[in-house]
């Protein structure tokens, strides 16, 4: 027998999540009381067609419970279930797919397998019960691991993780990859941290992992600091800054990038940025991780 592709039609509760998740949606009026700005209303009319969406997955869900249906692509799925195979795509599937993680409905929940192999490497201990984060260098890969062995988390100059992920090579660029990622091993949080090289590529590279996935990318502060600290402490002693490549690529909003990171450690960064230096990673070693767990590290940057 052929495959059959169940059409989806809602049932009488779904239909009735579709109306009150419309009448969730408050229609905003500016305050001369005049009609709603353009842009009001188109945001108005996306919420109304994603509380309709939410509300046929969920029908599609509860059709197919119990039956053993096949894994399929992201786009075969969006087909089957919506007749058009990008309704997960581009900025309205981003924000589907948001949705659908707010209401507790995985990727896995409509059997939909990752569209890509599995290409990050990750570290985590059994039980790990902090955010994980996501490293661009082996080198600081190997020193966070070395850290994490045995424990269900480690300080990182300040900051708790429970796990470290390698994304070398840009990986976390790729459309959704982080995402199928952390899906794929049960990742609980809702957010990871991040940290990369402080040049021009580095801000380049954790913007875009941002845009192309729909977990939360945080930038993880501690490490920052750390560089940021060590950083000044070599141009003290007589080094210099190591100057960033010609060629590099640019953020298009370095503030929205690094907007996470303390207002200091904000302008640090954007100093190193304008006199065309970079900080890589390798400039912290193992004795100042061991010292950012054991807090003596912070107690330096304190004082």
């Amino acid at each position: 027998m052929g495959r059959q592709l169940l059409k989806v039609v809602p049932t009488p509760t779904a239909l009735s999540k579709i109306k009150e998740q419309q009448t969730q949606i408050v229609k905003v009026e500016g305050k001369d009381g005049k009609k709603a700005p353009q842009r009001t209303q188109h945001n108005e009319m996306s919420n109304r067609k994603i509380a309709e969406e939410i509300a046929i997955i969920q029908a599609w869900i509860e059709q197919n419970r119990g039956a053993d249906t096949p894994v399929a692509s992201r786009r075969q799925r969006a087909y089957q279930i919506f007749n058009d195979e990008k309704a997960f795509d581009g900025k309205h599937g981003e924000r589907l797919i948001r949705r659908m993680t707010e209401k507790g409905i995985s990727m896995q929940a409509i059997k939909v397998a990752p569209n890509r192999p599995v290409h990050f490497t990750g570290f985590f201990t059994l039980g790990a019960d902090k955010p994980f984060i996501m490293v661009e260098n082996l080198d600081t890969y190997d020193e966070i691991v070395r850290l994490l062995r045995g424990r269900k988390h480690a300080k990182l100059f300040g900051i708790k993780v429970g796990g470290v992920i390698f994304g070398g090579g840009c990986k976390a660029s790729v459309s959704h990859a982080l995402d199928d990622y952390l899906a794929e091993i049960g990742y609980r949080f809702n957010y990871v941290y991040y940290v990369g090289d402080i040049d021009r590529e580095g801000a380049r590279i954790v913007e875009q992992a941002r845009n192309a996935n729909v977990v939360e990318i945080r930038l993880h502060a501690g490490m920052y600091r750390a560089m940021l600290a060590e950083h000044k402490r070599r141009v003290k002693a007589g080094g210099e800054c190591e100057p960033a490549a010609a060629n590099q690529g640019v953020p298009q909003n370095l503030a929205a990038t690094i907007k996470d990171l303390p207002m200091v450690t904000r302008v640090q960064f954007r100093n190193v940025l304008r006199e065309g230096g970079r900080i890589p990673q390798e400039i912290l070693m193992t004795a100042d991780y061991r010292d950012g767990d054991s807090g003596s590290f912070d107690r330096m940057l304190n004082n």
